[in-house]
């Protein structure tokens, strides 16, 4: 119930957005103008971003010994986006560990596979949110920067953590009680297993994928946000939507909606935009992120409901 009640502070700030700030008319005026064939631009993007994302997990599978048909993998990783959009922090995706584990597959391969997608996924955003800083730190808030700064301390601790992963382990183990330490050793020698079956060149490879996947999204949304006739660099785009990918981790609001435009509405006026003008385009920039989820969540929807998952809704008997 308090989950539901933070998040809904981000509906409550696009309302006010709507009511207050944006002038309806001129939204409309944009709404109306929109170049359908934007589109249909981007799809080419779309189609390539999961290509890359089911090459990632099929390394990552079959280091775990896992080997799947490309269509099998897109159809369960497809699957797992469209139940994540329906989940808080997109745990829905872990349904995948579940799909695969349905078709005979072992437990810790399948969700090792998936966490550590994750994990790449949160390296190359921090590549993009270092583009961010760097293409607009002459623009950026006094209190932004801190927060990023914040935010690239952290990692950095992160970074540190695993350098110095065994005498971490080492440590924890001697805290903890004889009667579990066993137990706690097996499952970090697993992730230590699966984070160093990734090694030198396929580690690269798997950090490059990650960073073309973020690099296509900031593709589209930039085509969408000039399909609404708008104009924006595309390096601010790609910063710009970094903070707007950013927004969506943030815990008082669905999908960062209302946080995101907040954000927007505030950055604009910072790279040319009158204050006026930035109301209506940075509405229509966090808008254009739902877009990409629609995209996302109806291609995710296609693949759950063709013949390909079926086999893997059910348990496999035989297993």
């Amino acid at each position: 119930m308090k989950k539901a009640l933070l998040r809904s502070i981000g509906i409550g700030i696009f309302a006010y957005l709507l009511i207050y700030v944006i002038d309806i008319s001129e939204l409309a005026k944009v709404l109306r103008s929109f170049n359908l064939w934007a589109l249909v631009y981007v799809l080419p993007f779309h189609f390539s971003l999961w290509t890359l994302r089911v090459l990632r997990w099929k390394i990552l599978l079959k280091n775990e010994d896992i080997d799947l048909p490309f269509f099998d993998i897109l159809a369960i990783a497809a699957s797992g986006f469209f139940l994540g959009c329906m989940t808080p922090g997109r745990l829905g995706e872990f349904a995948k560990v579940k799909f695969l584990m349905n078709a005979g597959h072992p437990f810790c391969g399948a969700f090792m596979s998936s966490l550590l997608e994750r994990f790449f996924d949160l390296a190359a955003l921090f590549f993009y949110v270092v583009f961010a800083v760097v293409v607009c730190w002459n623009v950026l808030p006094d209190a932004l920067i801190i927060y990023l700064l914040i935010a690239a301390l952290c990692i950095t601790g992160l970074l540190t953590a695993y350098i110095q992963r065994k005498r971490i382990k080492s440590i924890i183990l001697q805290l903890i009680p004889e009667t579990v330490s066993g137990n706690v050793e097996e499952k970090l020698s697993i992730l230590s297993y699966s984070i160093n079956a990734t090694r030198g060149s396929q580690r690269l490879v798997l950090l490059g994928y990650s960073i073309a996947m973020w690099g296509l999204n900031h593709i589209i949304i930039y085509l969408l946000f000039h399909g609404a006739g708008f104009t924006l660099p595309i390096y601010y785009t790609f910063a710009f939507s970094t903070l707007g990918s950013l927004a969506s981790l943030i815990p008082i609001s669905i999908y960062g909606v209302g946080i995101r435009e907040s954000i927007m509405i505030a950055m604009l006026p910072l790279v040319g935009y009158t204050p006026a003008d930035a109301k209506t385009a940075g509405f229509m920039f966090g808008f254009m992120f739902v877009i990409l989820l629609i995209y996302h969540t109806l291609w995710g929807f296609i693949w759950w409901m063709s013949p390909i998952m079926q086999r893997y809704f059910a348990k496999d008997s035989t297993s």
